[in-house]
């Protein structure tokens, strides 16, 4: 099994967070320093609840 670090959990949880809040994948990739989007949706988990809401206020 695979070791899971905190700063991995960290990054996971920091990266879905900037997307909740609005930004857009180059906003997001610039300040998580993350150089393609293959690697930025690695990182970002976002919950269905809130891409609903999201929807629903646009």
């Amino acid at each position: 099994m695979p070791r899971i670090w905190v700063r991995d959990v960290q990054r996971h949880e920091a990266t879905s967070r900037l997307f909740e809040k609005g930004l857009n994948p180059m906003e997001g990739a610039s300040i998580t320093g993350h150089k393609t989007l293959q690697m930025l949706k690695r990182y970002t988990h976002l919950r269905a609840e809130d891409l609903v809401e999201r929807n629903r206020s646009n």
